[in-house]
């Protein structure tokens, strides 16, 4: 993938979030209790505790579930 190619593949992601009026942000947390909390909300297996992406997943999810209930 050249550099031109991956900046139209993120304004093409960019747009697409945008459309869907979602976004990615950053946030700094501290891994252990975030797993230990989404384990215990039954989000995350334990198997998953140490697997970034699938404590990523879980917690767009919770946000996801978090922002329903307040829309």
């Amino acid at each position: 993938m050249t550099k031109q190619n991956g900046a139209a593949e993120r304004q093409r992601r960019y747009r697409a979030r945008a459309k869907r009026h979602t976004a990615v942000l950053q946030v700094a947390v501290d891994l252990g209790p975030l797993a230990d909390a989404l384990v215990s909300e039954g989000l995350l297996g334990e198997w998953d505790a140490e697997d970034r992406a699938r404590i990523a997943e879980a917690l767009e999810k919770l946000v996801a579930l978090w922002a329903k209930r307040y829309a």
